[in-house]
């Protein structure tokens, strides 16, 4: 309950934070392309930051179980998901690529993260990697050849040179070989690292603020997707980490499954609408929209979620 409470809490204090973002842009204050140079910045120096930082930590079994129990839970809901989503397909719930994509895959990273961080500590980032790590590697293969990349091959070299992927693969190497990043630059990461979240919701403020939002939650056919998205596909993820947790044996089991839950529930990714644009997808706008509708929505059903997560555990 008192997880909850601070789950609400925080996501609460980010919501405000993206209501100054889409204020100063509707009163052109500052226009919405330059919420583009924050996007860069939190994609390439915030988050790959807020990664290496989570992994400048003491390896022991304890952690390492800990990261095993976080990757095979996120390759299990991810399983869950292509399956669900098949299975929707047989029971004929009209969908089509892009709305599959955007119900398979969620923003796990500068939504997440700072949540994670603002709730159950920053060392908990170190978990989130392993979802992170996972959903990555099928939004780069699978997610573009739904999204319509071009002769209908994936770009693998771009889950490599994902500069969140770097990110993972330099804090793993640091945190297996012990390497503590000495003096001003590892204060420089940490600090960059506590930027995260502020950051990515005064963009996604920005980016609101050039939106018609009468138009985009008037949309019935956008709460189909959304519903799907915050609530039949979280209910779902509950059921199998509940598996996993008579499953695995681990003396924090209930806070790393937490994160694999925050991980899993929160809203269709900005990258599926990224990947949209990117391809010119003729849905890119109704895309964006489900992006929008989910993340303003997401303020109510992720710490609903994670209040009947833990009474489950309990």
């Amino acid at each position: 309950m008192e997880i909850s409470l601070m789950l609400a809490e925080q996501i609460l204090s980010l919501v405000l934070i993206c209501i100054v973002g889409f204020l100063i842009t509707y009163f052109k204050i500052i226009s919405s392309a330059e919420s583009r140079v924050i996007s860069r910045i939190c994609v390439y120096v915030i988050i790959p930051c807020s990664m290496i930082n989570a992994f400048q930590t003491e390896l022991d079994q304890a952690r390492l179980s800990g990261l095993g129990l976080a990757f095979v839970g996120a390759i299990l809901i991810h399983m869950m998901y292509l399956g669900a989503t098949k299975l929707l397909d047989v029971a004929k719930v009209p969908l089509d690529n892009v709305e599959r994509a955007s119900i398979i895959y969620n923003n796990a990273g500068n939504l997440v993260i700072p949540m994670v961080a603002g709730t159950l500590g920053t060392e908990y980032i170190f978990y989130t990697s392993a979802y992170i790590a996972v959903q990555n590697f099928l939004m780069w293969s699978h997610g573009q050849i739904i999204m319509g990349v071009p002769n209908g091959k994936s770009n693998f070299k771009k889950i490599f040179k994902n500069p969140c992927m770097i990110s993972i693969f330099i804090g793993v190497s640091l945190f297996l070989f012990q390497i503590k990043i000495p003096g001003a630059v590892g204060i420089a990461i940490s600090s960059s690292a506590a930027c995260l979240g502020p950051l990515s919701m005064l963009m996604i403020g920005m980016m609101l603020g050039e939106q018609n939002l009468k138009k985009i939650f008037s949309s019935l056919k956008v709460y189909r997707i959304v519903v799907i998205r915050l609530i039949l596909y979280p209910l779902l993820t509950m059921i199998v980490l509940f598996i996993l947790s008579k499953l695995w044996v681990h003396n924090d089991i209930n806070n790393i499954l937490l994160v694999s839950l925050l991980c899993a529930i929160g809203p269709s990714a900005a990258t599926v609408a990224q990947q949209a644009q990117l391809y010119d997808h003729p849905l890119k706008v109704y895309v964006s929209s489900i992006n929008v509708v989910s993340t303003s929505l997401c303020a109510i059903t992720m710490p609903l979620m994670a209040l009947l997560f833990q009474f489950i555990l309990s």
